[in-house]
């Protein structure tokens, strides 16, 4: 990409002629993001709050699709609101966000199709994704929740419908990166998600954080789709819905539902608590109390919270508004019901990117990361990045990763709303490889 093209980009202009396949994700101080695996069912309209808490003490399922914007939605939702989201969220319930905007234009029975015309199809996606933000906002979804936009099946082969829903992703996504939250996609396997693969490294499109593949074979399997590599989307970014439009009843409920399993971002929703104790308590840039305080709490006062994090100075409850509050100044016990771990994930935009044991080149490489693999990352130090200072990303699943291969908004600099880490005891030096043994000629 030419500097006047990233330079449009950067201020917020980008067309779809001017796309690239990664583009960082702009979070908040507070943002954080919620990683769930399980299975999720998705009904046309919220059920009521003693539905959601009959199912949720006896159903296999864990998060719900709901269906919070979009002109092509076939039901209201009376239920639908920030009292239910917060109601249902503290049950334990996770939540699929889903917009159901404008079609395919080769879609069958499609009311409100999107445009041919590729610029078109992108100013209309960055216009779904601004309703979508703003009905997550009323719900009180926060920056790092992941959106969904719903695709319905078209024609693949109509070559020109295809790069309009492209053209149309791409708007979507980048508008919701530019407001701190993550991309979805869901579609049937053989339009949507295998164009979207096709697309992957794709100069012309930007891509999803997630894909959700319609394909109602009754398997709950993540890979080996056909027709999408399993390098694509790769770690916490896949949602089959195995089984389409069916009743299911527990305790004593019987809802019409789609199943699906999922490996993804889900909604990071706060939850409300009180500070404790008898004196103000200390709210810090960062969790750890030799961090700089930002201000003042005072007990019986109510903050939200919307992750934890434990470090070597105790576990740290994160606000909405990016401070941090000891775990024990926070009435509610020490695992905080249906709280995440702290975490931001930004997409690995190199084709040769490895975890290391520490977080420098002379660490031993551990794991390799596909391009476009979403990257969780729980802090960052400073360090030695392509050759000039920068940070290194200690990772959700183990191993640290240069700041520099990852799509972030500055790749030299501290990401906004990650903390500073320290350097883990674990650490290994890298190990100078060893001789090994020339392999055996093959009989013939």
């Amino acid at each position: 990409m030419g500097v006047a093209a990233a330079s449009v980009i950067a201020g917020g202009l980008a067309t779809w002629a001017l796309a690239k396949p990664a583009t960082a994700v702009m979070y908040p101080e507070g943002a954080s993001a919620t990683r769930f695996i399980g299975l999720a069912f998705d009904t046309c309209a919220a059920p009521k709050r003693e539905v959601m808490q009959a199912w949720k003490q006896s159903s296999p399922y864990g998060a719900i699709g709901i269906y919070i914007s979009g002109g092509n939605r076939a039901c209201g939702q009376r239920e639908l609101g920030l009292g239910w989201i917060r109601d249902v969220s503290a049950m334990g319930w996770k939540f699929l966000p889903l917009d159901v905007g404008l079609q395919a234009p080769c879609a069958d029975r499609t009311k409100h199709p999107m445009s041919r015309d590729l610029e078109t199809a992108y100013q209309q996606g960055r216009k779904a994704a601004g309703g979508a933000l703003k009905a997550a906002a009323s719900l009180g979804l926060q920056p790092g929740t992941a959106l969904y936009s719903d695709i319905e099946s078209f024609s693949s082969r109509d070559e020109g419908c295809a790069d309009a829903v492209r053209s149309y992703l791409s708007g979507w996504t980048f508008r919701l990166h530019r407001n701190g939250y993550l991309s979805g996609v869901y579609g049937n396997l053989q339009s949507a998600v295998r164009t979207f693969s096709a697309s992957h490294g794709a100069e012309d499109f930007f891509r999803p954080d997630v894909v959700w593949n319609a394909q109602w074979d009754g398997e709950t399997e993540l890979t080996g789709w056909a027709g999408v590599p399993d390098q694509h989307w790769a770690s916490g970014q896949r949602i089959k819905q195995y089984l389409g439009d069916h009743n299911e009843s527990y305790g004593g409920y019987r809802l019409n539902i789609d199943s699906n399993a999922i490996d993804a971002p889900v909604a990071t929703v706060a939850q409300p608590f009180q500070v404790s104790g008898t004196a103000a308590a200390t709210a810090h840039e960062g969790p750890s109390p030799l961090r700089p305080v930002l201000r003042a709490v005072n007990p019986g006062n109510t903050v939200n919270v919307v992750c934890q994090i434990g470090t070597p100075t105790g576990r740290w409850d994160k606000l909405t508004d990016g401070t941090w509050l000891a775990d024990s100044v926070v009435a509610g016990g020490v695992a905080k019901p249906a709280l995440p771990p702290c975490s931001v994930p930004f997409q690995v935009d190199s084709s040769a990117a490895w975890t290391r044991s520490g977080p420098g080149t002379d660490y031993v490489e551990q794991k390799q990361l596909y391009a476009g693999t979403l990257a969780w990352i729980q802090c960052e130090t400073p360090g030695e990045t392509l050759d000039r200072p920068g940070y290194w990303a200690s990772l959700a699943g183990g191993g640290w990763m240069s700041g520099a291969l990852l799509a972030r908004p500055n790749i030299y600099q501290r990401s906004i709303g990650v903390p500073l880490c320290e350097l883990p005891a674990s650490a290994t030096p890298a190990v100078p490889p060893q001789p090994q043994p020339l392999a055996e000629a093959a009989s013939t």
